[in-house]
This record gives C-alpha cells, structure tokens and sequence, in this order.
C-alpha cells in the first residue's frame, strides 16, 4: 500500500472513529483501525463488534492495499504532525508515515484479519438532527450505564403511524419524547444502545447537518447512520423493554409549577448536604410561604431552600428524590416554567417543561424517615 493523504483530514477522519476503538476489546485486533486504499476509495474504519464507525477521505492512491494498525497510536502520531502532505506505505509489518521532516514506523498486521464493516441496508428515512438534540438533552440522562442490564442501556424508538416515540429509562426514571412529524411505512419498535444515538448526534453537529440518513434492517439486527463520507451501523440490544406505560401516573392530587432557573439552584446546594444520604433530597409543598428544599447531613449539617414564586395546587405534603435526577432535568432550562403533578409521597412525580409539552420526565420517590 502506498497513498497520499493530508494530516489534517487523516486527522478529522481519526476524529471521527476514535469512539468505536474499544477500551477492553473481546479481540485483541479491536484496538486498532482498518485502513483500505482500493481504487478512489481511502477509508479507516473502528469497531467492537457491535458499534462500528467508517469514515472516508481524500487521497492519491498509487498502490492499493489495507493494513491495521493500533488505533490509539495512530491518532498520537497524526495528531502531533503539522497539517500538510502525509506519504503512507506499508511494508511487511510496518506502516510508513513519512511528511517533509519526518519518519514514523508503526507496526501493524494484514488487513484481511480485521471483522468487515457490514454495508448499509433496509428501510431508509431521515432523522432530523433536532431530534438527536432532544434524545441527547432530555431522554440519554435516563438511561442506564450498569451493563449488567443492558437492555436498560438502550433508548427504545417506537415508529408507529402516530409517529416516533423515543423512551429512555434506568428503573427509577423515565423519559419519555414524542414525534409526530416522523413516519415510516413499516412501524417497528428498535432498542438502539444510548452512546451510538450521541455519537451519530456528535458527529452530526460536527458535520453540519440538519438530518442524519438512517436505515434498519430487520433481518440482521441492524441498524446504520450514514453521512457522505461517515458511515455509523451498531447491533440492535435483543431484549423486552420494559413496559413503562404501567410507570405512568394517570391521576394527581398535587400540581406545583416554579421556575427551573430557582429549582436548580436551590437542589444544586441541597445536595452539598445529602451526599451522606445517596443524594436524597425533600421537596416540602406543605408550608404556605411557598416550596421549600431540605437535605440534612450528620456531618455537615442541615439546608433549607425556600422558593416563594411557586404555585402549589392541591393537598400538601412531602416527597423525596434523589436530587442528581432532578438536576438532570433541570439543567440544560433557564427560564422556563415547569410542572410537577404528584399523588402523594410514594408514588412516581410527572416533570413537564412549558417549551417542550410533547416530552415528560417521571421520577420515582424515596422512602424517607419522617
């Protein structure tokens, strides 16, 4: 193989599939990249198996082949070269990285030894990059990271002719994100793991996009994100989601609506005082000088956080969360208004957000002493 390249677009392309290079491979030939010179093609490709990322560049090939190398020194190298001509040949069991003033030989194996980066197929329809902002900013903090259940690792997107209903959740929250403006032909329900939907997301705002293509294919399980020199394809999580209409509270006692901006804060410094106790918080509704935070600390000691511009309807009481949920959902608001609907202290507690009334965010209690 011999071809030239410019560092600066080895490097974007490396960018591009750093993610897909697993930090324990199954195999040890994961933690490298496939590099393909064939005809006008220049490709590098990364995958565990399961997540793969393709991404294509320029080049002038002058001798066809492909080699693997170990990805991560591969990206060190290109990284600390200047931008310029890079001339990129292999042989035996080296790959040449040569520019003006310097030489780098980096060893590596055949290419004929690295999984095949399957090729796009089935039903094809667009995704609009503003969906993957909101599955990012609203639904992905739901889901799990415990690979012990991995099918809670996933987001469940359910195409159906009412349109596209994406779910995330951990078993002590739910979020939930509805669509109406996408449809497809054939409805279908896909577990799809969260990071590849921040990872299509990144890369998408990378590139400038307003859509990301996207195709499902049945047969294999599949599913792929395709730009016009990156190609993304991950296994689909096999697996029952869990039937998460059941969480969904029908009927409430209690409305309260507050400012995102004054809930934040005053959870963000009652959670100095509940670390001692897994983060547990109390929202008190049940004082007439408005919504009072309190979290106590054997330690430290004790807060109590009043916001007087909360509205509370219905019966008073307490209820308890674990403050690092709520700070997920109101972290990314500034000055909009939510709604929080309860049915007592034990019961699951419906966020909704004035801007966005086609997404909600339910949040399971805690038990407390009183």
């Amino acid at each position: 193989m011999k071809n030239k390249v410019l560092q600066e677009n080895l490097q974007q392309s490396l960018g591009y599939v750093q993610k897909a290079i697993p930090s324990r491979p199954a195999l040890p030939i994961l933690s490298s990249v496939l590099i393909t010179a064939q005809e006008s093609v220049f490709s590098i490709v990364a995958t565990d198996l399961y997540f793969g990322i393709k991404a294509s560049l320029p080049a002038a090939i002058e001798d066809a082949g492909k080699v693997v190398v170990p990805g991560k020194e591969l990206k060190e190298i290109i990284q600390s070269l200047p931008p310029g001509e890079l001339n990129l040949s292999s042989k035996k069991n080296l790959l040449q990285i040569s520019s003006q003033r310097t030489k780098s030989s980096i060893q590596c194996q055949v290419g004929e030894e690295y999984p095949q980066f399957p090729e796009a197929e089935g039903e094809k329809f667009s995704l609009p990059t503003q969906v993957l902002n909101v599955l990012s900013e609203k639904v992905l903090k739901s889901v799990s990271t415990d690979q012990t259940r991995p099918i809670l690792t996933g987001v469940m997107m359910d195409f159906s002719n009412k349109g596209l209903r994406v779910v995330g959740t951990d078993g002590f929250r739910l979020a939930i994100a509805d669509f109406s403006e996408i449809q497809v032909s054939n409805p279908n329900t896909l577990i799809i793991p969260g990071k590849v939907i921040d990872e299509v997301r990144r890369i998408a705002i990378q590139k400038n996009k307003e859509s990301v293509d996207f195709y499902f294919s049945e047969e294999n399980k599949q599913v792929f994100f395709s730009f016009e020199d990156v190609e993304i394809f991950s296994r689909l999580i096999d697996g029952e989601f869990p039937p998460y209409q059941k969480i969904i509270p029908q009927d409430f006692e209690n409305k309260i609506e507050v400012q995102a901006a004054d809930l934040h804060e005053q959870i963000k410094r009652a959670l100095i005082f509940a670390k001692d106790s897994s983060g547990i918080i109390q929202i008190h509704y049940d004082d007439p000088s408005g919504l009072i935070i309190k979290a106590e600390s054997p330690s430290i000691g004790s807060f109590e956080g009043l916001i007087d511009s909360a509205k509370v309807e219905g019966q008073q009481g307490v209820i308890a969360f674990n403050a690092r949920y709520l700070i997920d959902f109101l972290q990314p608001l500034s000055e909009e208004v939510i709604s929080i609907s309860l049915s007592g202290a034990l019961k699951p507690a419906k966020f909704k957000v004035s801007s966005a009334p086609n997404f909600q965010y339910i949040v399971m209690p805690f038990r407390v002493n009183s």
